[in-house]
């Protein structure tokens, strides 16, 4: 055979020495690599259009070469045996109907563990830290949001895990009940505490920040449990007073480990670009979605 120019889409031709028939040499293996290519463009954001023009063929081939490679799901490369320091997080898509759980690696920044369609609850939750237990996994700490479904159900499987709260959650969560100009003196000690709870770095810090916790308790705790208003004032101020004091135990574990990290930025950074993929590629049924994520977690980070 012999080269015998090339088709208007740029593709070599052959001919036969025998018969003088020209044809197309196709390899299997290496239209699969191009379609596992234009999937991991795909997944970062490229339109169809500009991948078909990339390809030169047309955008329904284009999709139908996208559609192919979402029927079959990926083989994660990372073992989940390395995961010690996790970053988890779960969110929603369409609502409330479908959801998402993810477990990040905090060195590598990595998905190794997922689930399309566990939900945030405790029973849930534990059927899948049980296949994560049961697949190598160790875990050694874990930060999370606010939660606490998941800190039960961190408990239950690893018990003696160290669990760490976001602080940018806590931080978040607590300005917003204690208003951003109040006039009630203890909710501006309050949300002085708040603005200071990501600037520790040490442990005599923390110890500082736990010995004012425990001042502002001494001279305001007592008369925010027995104010008698009904209003949303007091009711913010309680709800930011508790949600500190439950999670003083987990607010500085990344104290005594550099490797476990103080917030859930990187889960929430994850979840954002894997929505911003739906945005840009809406109309997908949910089987493609949940191949969709799954290639996502393995291939992006």
């Amino acid at each position: 055979m012999k080269r015998r120019g090339k088709t208007a889409k740029g593709e070599q031709r052959w001919e036969c020495l025998c018969c003088h028939r020209t044809y197309l040499w196709k390899n299997a293996e290496i239209a699969f690599h191009r379609s596992k290519a234009h999937l991991l463009r795909w997944l970062k954001g490229t339109t169809i259009l500009d991948l078909a023009q990339r390809a030169r063929c047309s955008p329904k081939m284009m999709r139908e070469r996208i559609h192919a490679s979402l029927l079959t799901a990926p083989i994660p490369s990372y073992a989940v045996k390395q995961l010690t320091h996790a970053v988890m997080d779960g969110t929603c898509f369409d609502g409330k109907y479908i959801s998402a759980f993810v477990a990040l690696d905090a060195k590598i920044r990595r998905a190794l563990y997922w689930d399309y369609g566990t939900r945030e609850n405790q029973h849930d939750l534990v059927g899948l830290f049980e296949r994560m237990r049961n697949d190598g996994c160790t875990l050694v700490s874990a930060t999370i949001d606010g939660n606490p479904a998941i800190a039960r159900a961190l408990r239950r499987v690893w018990p003696n895990i160290r669990i760490q709260r976001c602080l940018v959650h806590v931080q978040r969560q607590g300005l917003m009940w204690c208003r951003f100009r109040p006039n009630r003196t203890d909710a501006i000690h309050l949300r002085k505490l708040f603005m200071n709870i990501l600037s520790i770095e040490t442990r005599s810090e923390a110890e500082y920040f736990l010995s004012g916790l425990e001042g502002w308790e001494r001279r305001f705790g007592e008369g925010v449990d027995n104010d008698e208003s009904h209003g949303w004032v007091v009711s913010d101020l309680r709800r930011a007073r508790s949600m500190l004091l439950k999670a003083r135990p987990f607010l500085f574990t990344y104290l005594d480990d550099p490797d476990i990290p103080r917030t859930t930025n990187m889960a929430e950074g994850f979840f954002s670009r894997f929505k911003g993929l739906l945005r840009s590629h809406r109309g997908m049924n949910r089987l493609h979605r949940q191949r969709a994520f799954e290639w996502f977690c393995v291939k992006c980070r």
